[in-house]
């Protein structure tokens, strides 16, 4: 039963860390045609996510609410990835 709620847990802040971090990156990437924006090119070299966030925080300055869900998201689901592992710690 644990184990279940644990990947139904890790499955769901997946996908909110997806889907903030999603559009966050397609925000940056508005204007350009798809052929060229770097998110969709497979084998391309990926930026870290904290220069995603500074462009974003540049180009939009007022949409405060999807950088904050976006990094609530992402620590939320560091904290459930080692959720077993600090259980374990506790209680052998």
């Amino acid at each position: 039963m644990w184990v279940a709620a644990w990947l139904v847990a890790i499955t769901i802040t997946g996908l909110c860390s997806f889907s903030a971090w999603s559009t966050i990156r397609d925000a940056n990437e508005e204007g350009l045609p798809l052929a060229k924006r770097p998110s969709w090119m497979i084998f391309a070299p990926r930026e870290a996510l904290w220069v995603t966030l500074r462009e974003h925080r540049r180009r939009y300055p007022e949409r405060n609410v999807i950088r904050f869900w976006a990094v609530v998201a992402l620590c939320s689901q560091g904290a459930v990835l080692l959720l077993p592992l600090l259980w374990w710690r506790v209680f052998p």
